[in-house]
């Protein structure tokens, strides 16, 4: 912590408070008063990571599509046409922004804040492997169908969709990580 503070020119508190959010978010363990480091990616926990993914964003989805307005699938589609000319680093950040204001119209906040958590304990994972799903075209078609399924309020063509966007998209991170 004070190698750290007398590098950024600031005191121990906002150093050691940082490092505590970051503990409480899984990226790094404190050893004693003094040190850190950072979490190695796990399999066992990506697995984990990506099973309660499966689980809660088709929730979220089928309880949001109600409610899913032309202005929702607007700003949706903005991120998606962002998507297409992101750099790798930021194809997660924007690919969950997207998600995240299609299920933003759930009605539950526990559920919305469960989710956002995970994108961002997965953030690290993807861009660890930026490669695996960066560009690809299967990403851009499964936004698509996605967003089209949205359009037409059919929850059941919606959630399959982002089922398998959820399954392949993990399957890539993990087999771009050595992890299957």
């Amino acid at each position: 912590q004070l190698a750290l503070a007398e590098r950024y020119g600031t005191s121990r508190m906002p150093i050691r408070q940082a490092l505590q959010q970051l503990a409480a978010e899984g990226f790094v363990a404190l050893q004693g008063p003094i040190g850190a480091h950072v979490v190695p990616l796990a399999k066992a926990d990506w697995d984990e990571i990506s099973a309660m993914r499966l689980a809660l964003e088709p929730l979220a989805l089928k309880r949001a599509l109600p409610s899913v307005t032309a202005e929702t699938s607007g700003d949706a589609r903005a991120l998606q046409e962002e998507l297409k000319s992101a750099e790798a680093g930021e194809v997660g950040r924007l690919t969950s922004q997207m998600l995240m204001s299609l299920y933003a119209h759930c009605q539950m906040p526990r559920l919305i804040g469960a989710i956002d958590d995970l994108h961002r304990r997965g953030e690290r994972y993807g861009q660890a492997s930026l490669s695996a799903i960066a560009g690809e075209e299967r990403l851009f078609r499964d936004h698509a169908d996605l967003l089209r399924a949205c359009d037409r309020r059919d929850p059941v063509r919606a959630t399959a969709v982002l089922t398998r966007y959820i399954d392949l998209s993990t399957a890539s991170i993990a087999n771009a990580l050595g992890m299957t």
